[in-house]
Parts: C-alpha cells; structure tokens; sequence
C-alpha cells in the first residue's frame, strides 16, 4: 500500500526524471553484466531424447521408457505398470494400480563408490496424474508415493528420500532421518498437481543447499535437510507393503526420468509445456481494462502453444468465465473493461495438439473503475515506463531504483513543495 500510496501521490514531472535515470542506470547496469561473457539461462537447451544419458556426465540413469520392459533399466517391474503414451509422442510408463511400482538397482549410482550417501545430486521426471486416490483407507492425510530412493519400509533409514502427494494432489517432500510418515513430518512443497496435465519435478540436495523442490523449472520450495541421500534401490511408484500412510502409488504417468550426481540448474532441467501469468499478481489493485502479461513455455516442447485467459470469482476450481481465447504463447493483453468492481482470480490454460497446461492465481486482485480511485488507495494505472518495458523484471528494478530515491529526504521534500504550490498528481 505504501509503494502505491507514493506512486500516485509523487508529482509527474518527478517520478518522470527519477524513472529516466533508473532506466538510464538499468541499461549501463545490464551492459555490463551481459558483456562480461556469462551464460544467460535457458542458453544450453537440453535436449528431448535418450541420447541425454551419454551427454552428460553427471547422469547415472535416463529412462524414457522406450520398447517393451525388457530394455528398460529397472531390476523389477510389477503386473500392473503398463506402457503407454508419453510426453511428445514417445513412451512413458503408466501406474495402473495402487501397488504399481518399478524397482531400479542401487548399482545405478555412481560406480565406485564406497561410502553409503551421495552428498548431492538431482531427481528428475515427467509426471501426469490420472488420480489421487482410489481406496477407502480412512487416514486423513493418505501420500500416495511417486518417486522414494531407499528400501519401501517402516521406518525408513536415516538418507531415505520420499516425494509423495496427498489426496488434493499437494506435493510433499524430504530425507529421513527418524523416518516421516505424516504431512507434519514431511516438507510441503507449497504446489498442487492438476490432474490430467504434465509437470516437470526435479528435486536436487547438497550438503549446503538442503533439498530444493522445482515445478516446471521454477523453485517453489526448500528444506533446511541437509543429510545426504542413502546410495540404495529406488522406486518408482510404491510395493505397497507400507501400512496406513504409505505404500500406495497414484494412478497416472511417468516419463523421462533421469538421476544424477550432480546439482543442477533450472536452465538445466527438462521442462514440458506450462504457463504462468506474470501481472497482475495476487493482492493487487488494478484499473480497468488491465494489462495481462503471461507466457505459455517448454525448452522441450517445440510445439505452437495458445493460450486462453478465465476470470472467476474463487480459486476453488477451474470453472471461471473466458476472456480471452487462443492468444499467442507469450503476449500482454488488455481485458476486463466489462467487469463489474470486485475480487478476482485469473485461471490461464496453454494448449496444443489435445494437451493442456494451467495456471490458477493463488489469492485474488482487485478490479476498479477507472478513475474510481483515490488517493491512497492500492491502486493505480500503469505509468508509461512500464508499458513501454513491457516485462516485468525490468518494471521491478525500476520501480525499486526508483522508490529509493523516492524514499530519501530531497524526493520527500520536492513532492511536499510541488503539492504547496498547488500541483496535480
């Protein structure tokens, strides 16, 4: 409220040159860092195929499931894992039922070792749930297992690894170290998984970093467990013979998954199609119409994305109204000239070739009327800078480099004598 607050309570003529020097101070800035010879992210693409095993080093497993079981990797493979269609055509694995589980030998890490523990490294796969939940077991919190590196069994060793969902879909995370069964015990990732859509889930740890969980290429948790992970058999779904809150595998699909002994970077990771709405973002208070900036993106997935914009009045749901339909993948519109003053949520789906991706906005944003709103208030229009930007790291550093000179005593003090002299905002 204090940002907005100062924004439309500075007098043009200043937010304009402070805003022009930060912009000017941002170029210079950016010069130089891009100058300097650094590799920006996303610059070395990983590539879609089963060739990634021998390109890179760090991989002591690839398996994208191609041909039948017999070619796979794994040291055992359950009735009820099928193979079916995966991400971009090719082959994934498809868990059929609650005990639907692949086995893969500890001999998959690196060879040679002696110790017990891998200090770091990094868990990657394709995931596309079919269902949560398909049994009657009474536990309110029931993790349905996707990925556990260590022996299935009660309790866990100390370095045990454990990704699960609960039944809404929730993402749960963590090494053991006196074993976690219950949500309280483990870590939550702060992420859903909607049915039916892929996802990207890598999990790296060191012995500095602890355990960072990323969705899609984006972090969206991290745990202070900073155990190394046991060097043992991992599983792919679960051989329920874990009572009560473990032991179950979800129904759904995997693809491409890749172990490795080192940690890597988002750039690094494989990521499918998925969209994000950068702006407006939860909390804030717009003018009608408002800008909607978003982008639909794969470093796989050279596919044409569309991308389609709802409005809704809760986020419980998928079932808002359209807005905006088959709009390119990455792009700004204006929207919502029609909407009554209210609360908001914003839902974005990217779709190509019968395949989607969503995105639902966390907590709402305020729409007003134009012109409706006072001084002081959350909300104002977008200045010209930012229109003329058009992206939002660059509107943050400038907004920040503009509101510390804002803040100081000589910005204090020339709004206070412009406004003494009869100024308007």
């Amino acid at each position: 409220m204090e940002e907005k607050f100062r924004e439309r309570n500075t007098p043009r003529f200043v937010r304009t040159a402070f805003e022009g020097a930060a912009v000017i101070a941002v170029i210079l800035l950016g010069v130089v860092f891009f100058g300097s010879g650094m590799r920006t992210e996303g610059e070395e693409a990983v590539v879609h195929s089963s060739s990634i095993a021998m390109q890179d080093t760090g991989t002591q497993l690839f398996e994208d499931f191609e041909g039948d079981s017999t070619g796979w990797l794994s040291e055992s493979v359950s009735a009820f894992v099928k193979v079916d269609s995966g991400y971009l055509g090719g082959q994934a694995v498809y868990l059929a039922d609650t005990t639907a589980h692949l086995v893969f030998s500890d001999s998959w890490w690196a060879p040679g070792l002696t110790e017990n523990f891998q200090d770091s490294g990094t868990l990657e796969f394709f995931i596309k749930a079919e269902t949560w939940v398909f049994n009657n077991n009474p536990q309110p919190k029931l993790f349905q297992e996707i990925v556990t590196i260590g022996e299935q069994k009660q309790p866990p060793q100390d370095g045990d690894f454990s990704l699960a969902v609960d039944e809404e879909g929730d993402l749960y995370f963590g090494i053991a170290e006196s074993g976690f069964y219950e949500p309280d015990e483990a870590h939550p990732a702060g992420v859903s998984l909607r049915l039916g859509e892929w996802y990207g889930i890598a999990a790296i740890w060191g012995p500095d970093s602890g355990i960072r969980l990323f969705v899609n290429g984006i972090e969206v948790q991290e745990s202070n467990d900073d155990r190394p992970l046991a060097i043992d058999t991992f599983t792919v779904g679960a051989q329920g013979n874990i009572p009560n809150t473990r032991g179950h595998a979800f129904r759904g699909w995997i693809d491409n998954f890749r172990l490795s002994r080192t940690v890597r970077n988002a750039s690094e990771m494989l990521v499918p199609m998925h969209v994000v709405i950068d702006s407006p973002s939860a909390g804030d208070t717009v003018e009608k119409p408002f800008l909607v900036k978003y982008r639909a993106e794969s470093n796989v997935d050279t596919r044409t994305f569309l991308v389609d914009i709802y409005w809704d009045t809760d986020g419980a749901d998928f079932n808002g109204t359209l807005l905006a339909a088959n709009l390119p993948a990455v792009g700004q519109v204006y929207l919502g000239a029609d909407l009554p003053d209210s609360y908001y949520y914003l839902y974005a789906l990217a779709h190509t070739d019968g395949e989607t991706s969503s995105f639902v906005m966390s907590d709402p944003f305020y729409v007003a009327t134009r012109g409706s709103l006072n001084v002081g208030s959350t909300g104002v229009s977008q200045c010209l800078l930012e229109r003329l930007l058009g992206r939002g790291d660059w509107e943050v550093v400038v907004r920040r480099l503009r509101d510390a000179v804002l803040d100081s005593f000589l910005g204090r003090a020339l709004a206070v004598w412009y406004y003494r002299l009869g100024g308007e905002v």
